[in-house]
């Protein structure tokens, strides 16, 4: 099966789709080092973080979101000003843990793209 490009002709290789979002959160290191971030999209399978800093692929850090919610993930995408993370919980934990925090995630976390 084909997978959708987006419009540069790049190849998306997601498996869930994204919504935006403007979440102000907490990016936890593995030293423990807190930073303030902005998520400014989503799945159910990570995210995309508006950060000041940067790490090294494969770095695992822990999004800490409103309500004291934590997701584990490892960083898998350095762009100028942000960083993809990818969450280590089972896309459905992430769906229960995150869907009120990001409710365009609900109606997305039953749905897989075609692979």
């Amino acid at each position: 099966m084909l997978r959708k490009t987006d419009k540069g002709g790049v190849l998306d290789r997601r498996n869930y789709p994204r919504v935006s979002a403007r979440l102000p959160v907490r990016l936890q290191t593995g030293c423990g080092t807190r930073i303030p971030c902005t998520v400014i999209d989503a799945s159910i399978s990570g995210v995309r973080l508006e950060t000041e800093i940067e790490l090294e692929i494969g770095a695992e850090v822990t999004l800490i979101m409103p309500g004291s919610v934590h997701c584990g993930g490892r960083v898998v995408r350095l762009e100028k000003g942000t960083l993809g993370v990818e969450f280590s919980h089972a896309p459905e934990r992430v769906a229960e843990m995150i869907s009120d925090l990001l409710p365009g995630l609900q109606a997305h976390s039953n749905l897989k793209t075609a692979t």
